[in-house]
């Protein structure tokens, strides 16, 4: 889920979150993030951020650069082509 959606989703009621994943559902949203939007091309848009925006990932110049290999091997495996 998005991180200021995140934070809202901590101060809703009970009944609150609930209509919040109805409509989600209804709506055909993933539960727990922003919908997913693929063009009409077949490109799609990944984007991220950690828990809290905590640096996790980018801890170090090697943990990052490590990160960035091991997501780029993964979508060569289900891709024909990333750009970025």
């Amino acid at each position: 889920m998005d991180s200021e959606f995140s934070y809202r989703w901590r101060m809703m009621s009970e009944s609150e979150r609930a209509e919040t994943l109805r409509d989600r559902k209804a709506n055909l949203h993933p539960w727990h993030s922003p919908p997913h939007r693929e063009t009409v091309d077949g490109r799609y848009l990944i984007t991220a951020a950690c828990y809290e925006h905590a640096p996790l990932i980018g801890t170090s110049v090697k943990r990052l650069a490590r990160f960035e290999s091991d997501l780029l091997d993964i979508c060569r495996e289900f891709t024909t082509a990333v750009w970025a």
